[in-house]
């Protein structure tokens, strides 16, 4: 289960949004939500327009752990 973000719980969803969210989500809507009021893993996703894989690897190593995200060849989880 994600780590909620503070200040969060007593937050209040528009009606509309939720009547939506719901009608897509249907039972996983509930899961979206935890989801969306949690803090999540951090990331990067290299523009391979402006620069390489590698050079961002190179770049970072000294100061971040990089580890590939699985369905994404440009992507990392950085700690």
């Amino acid at each position: 289960m994600p780590e909620t973000i503070p200040g969060t719980e007593d937050i209040e969803i528009k009606p509309g949004f939720e009547e939506r969210y719901k009608s897509i989500l249907g039972k996983d809507y509930n899961k979206f939500m935890e989801y969306s009021l949690s803090f999540l893993r951090r990331s990067i996703r290299v523009n391979t327009l402006k620069t390489t894989v590698q050079e961002i690897k190179k770049r970072l190593k000294d100061k971040w752990t990089l580890t590939p995200v699985p369905w994404c060849k440009e992507g990392f989880w950085i700690e």
